[in-house]
């Protein structure tokens, strides 16, 4: 089965949109994510930073867990994050999603990436799924030092939930498939028109070059242009000059040995390679009293 130069076209431009969405997708998709990500950090790291400072305004806070905890808890509601406060030794002081009695069951937190960052003096993150929640979230901790820059005695940590950085993403899927459909409808409409006038053209030249090789010399393909089909249309023209030029020759000196030949008082007789008469003149057909024109007869005919 023979593949038209309209389906060509199409799964070419089919496969040209294919790697163009996916390279856009693998792109845009880190990209925005990125940038999100880096959104996200900066306003929980403003958000860790109030809740250190009013932590740090009382330097007991952290050994009161009563009173760590109704802070984590009115912070939370307030930010709109989880608020979790550590004490210097990794202890969780307080949680604004874990309830007061609980708090001494939560395990030590000294060896969380962003803790353990936290407690040595300098802002920490991470991301990481939250097996709680099932979610992926971005935990951000400062550490809460005494006013006048004192030793730190803890860290204050905020979490949020990537969902919004995960429903964006999906959103950009959701448009990029829009507008991949978009543009696989025009790529039809663009491919198939290209593909008629193309296929219209080739079939124009097909016909003129069948008529040339049927013995019709005088047939054109009246292509225009400067591409490789107009080329294509020029040679065949070209060819078909040649040809006609080389046989009206050849007719010129057929004609003029002819004349010779009838004109010889003298038979002339050529015999061809296989043996069969090529050539007779009225002269040598007159000594024999041949009626008919010998040629392609055997001599002994």
């Amino acid at each position: 089965m023979r593949t038209g130069i309209r389906l060509k076209l199409f799964l070419i431009s089919l496969l040209l949109i294919g790697i163009s969405v996916v390279a856009a997708e693998i792109y845009l998709s880190r990209a925005l994510e990125a940038q999100l990500m880096a959104r996200i950090h900066a306003d929980l790291l403003v958000r860790a930073r109030l809740v250190a400072a009013r932590a740090a305004g009382d330097p007991e806070m952290l050994r009161k867990p009563a009173v760590a905890d109704a802070l984590a808890d009115a912070s939370g509601r307030i930010a709109a994050v989880r608020v979790t406060l550590v004490r210097s030794d990794g202890g969780v002081a307080g949680d604004s999603d874990v309830e007061l009695g609980v708090l001494p069951s939560v395990e030590n937190h000294a060896t969380r990436e962003e803790i353990a960052a936290a407690l040595a003096g300098r802002d920490g993150s991470s991301v990481r799924l939250s097996t709680t929640i099932g979610q992926r979230l971005m935990y951000v901790a400062v550490p809460i030092a005494a006013v006048g820059g004192g030793r730190v005695t803890g860290a204050a940590r905020v979490a949020l939930p990537l969902t919004s950085i995960d429903e964006a993403i999906s959103e950009m899927h959701r448009s990029l498939a829009a507008g991949a459909l978009l543009a696989l409808l025009v790529a039809v409409l663009i491919s198939l028109s290209a593909a008629h006038l193309t296929s219209r053209t080739l079939r124009r030249l097909t016909q003129a070059a069948r008529a040339m090789a049927s013995g019709d010399l005088s047939r054109r393909t009246r292509t225009s242009g400067r591409d490789e089909i107009a080329a294509l249309g020029g040679a065949l023209n070209q060819l078909a000059d040649n040809q006609s030029r080389i046989l009206d020759e050849l007719r010129s000196e057929r004609d003029l040995l002819t004349g010779v030949l009838s004109g010889m008082s003298e038979g002339v007789l050529v015999v061809g390679a296989d043996q069969r008469i090529a050539l007779a003149n009225p002269a040598l057909r007159g000594m024999l009293l041949m009626a008919q024109d010998p040629r392609g007869k055997s001599v002994l005919q």
